[in-house]
């Protein structure tokens, strides 16, 4: 048939069953009807899976930044350890510097600048004070200050280190201060 053409009588054909048309048109009808609620069905399943894709996905992001916390908090925790034993290692050095024992000095240079490397490649980094740096409390713990000339405020000696681990400060350098010097009080 062509579908330009309207149907004609002789179009109309009777089944098997003796159906009539109206018959076929309630099949059809039908037929629509399940079809549109299994598309609908289907829509909805669609959407589920979607949903249920984006939740795994989420929760994979989720896991993968628990577990990169859960890593750098482990390795906080040993840097931290750490750094007593090389302030150790460093006060050793200072006693060992007037020793007569090349050897013993060699070696525990080489065992600090090893362990220094080794440290680094965590991404532990040693706090830089300079001659000329001002306490800053975000960086700097002052444990000591000292009458002196020098402004107050500045940086006079450093007794520990501080540490970055991934640029951040995992222990303030411990510093004494400067502070104005008293004046004599007249009597």
């Amino acid at each position: 048939m062509n579908e330009k053409t309207p149907l004609t009588d002789d179009d109309i054909k009777v089944c098997e069953d003796n159906c009539t048309c109206q018959d076929v048109a309630d099949a059809i009808s039908v037929a629509t009807e399940e079809i549109i609620d299994k598309s609908k069905k289907i829509n909805e399943l669609e959407d589920e899976y979607k949903r249920l894709q984006a939740e795994f996905d989420n929760y994979h992001k989720r896991t993968d930044k628990e577990i990169i916390k859960i890593k750098l908090t482990a390795t906080k925790e040993l840097m931290i350890d750490l750094i007593n034993y090389l302030d150790e290692l460093e006060e050793s050095m200072k006693h060992v510097n007037n020793s007569k024992d090349d050897k013993i000095k060699e070696g525990l240079i080489m065992l600090h600048n090893n362990l220094l490397k080794t440290l680094s490649k965590y991404g532990l980094k040693e706090m830089i004070i300079e001659d000329n740096d001002e306490f800053d409390p975000f960086k700097h713990e002052a444990i000591m200050q000292q009458e002196s000339n020098e402004p107050e405020g500045k940086i006079l000696s450093v007794y520990h280190k501080g540490y970055l681990l991934n640029n951040e400060i995992i222990r303030h350098a411990q510093v004494c201060i400067a502070k104005k010097k008293e004046e004599q009080k007249k009597e």
